[in-house]
């Protein structure tokens, strides 16, 4: 790691700052609580292209999660919906259709 101009290395410098805060109660409690994710996160070498990079592959994983859920829910309505069509064909009174698949009576009528 590079010298900065006392000649401390950069892990050097962060350590000694995070101590310096920690003893005058600068962000002390967070501090004591992460002070390994800091020097982790300060080692890193990080730039706004990587972040965007980061951001956009993050963003897209969470979408693409909402997309497979949405796609779930679709298929179990569409199998509550046939269902309630079978149980139709079968003569089956509404009430008890409406009971089973939880859908409403005239949702039920109109997938007759």
């Amino acid at each position: 790691m590079g010298d900065n101009s006392k000649g401390l290395t950069l892990e050097k410098a962060i350590t000694e700052a995070v101590h310096y805060c920690i003893e005058h109660n600068v962000m002390k409690k967070y501090l004591e609580e992460h002070a390994g994710e800091v020097f982790t996160m300060t080692r890193l070498e990080w730039n706004i292209d990587d972040a965007k990079i980061a951001w956009k592959e993050e963003a897209w994983e969470e979408g693409r999660e909402e997309g497979r859920e949405e796609g779930r829910e679709e298929g179990r309505e569409e199998g509550i919906a046939s269902t309630a069509v079978n149980m139709l064909k079968e003569n089956i009174p509404i009430e008890i259709i409406a009971r089973v698949t939880n859908l409403p009576a005239n949702e039920i009528l109109s997938l007759r």
